[in-house]
């Protein structure tokens, strides 16, 4: 169950799901990738606010 890299699984009623932890988002061939550039957190679904022209990597 969810063994793939950068995945857990997270109990559902009757069943569970696999999700991507922080920073990943799933892929259609259900893997999880690393967010693309300026993106960060759970799906992806945050903007970075940094000042990228100065900064190595956001958190």
């Amino acid at each position: 169950l969810c063994q793939r890299a950068n995945m857990y699984c997270r109990n559902t009623r009757g069943s569970y799901k696999c999700v991507c932890r922080n920073g990943y988002v799933m892929s259609l061939l259900g893997h999880c990738t690393p967010c693309s550039l300026y993106t960060r957190g759970a799906n992806c679904s945050e903007m970075c606010q940094c000042e990228i022209e100065k900064t190595v990597y956001c958190e």
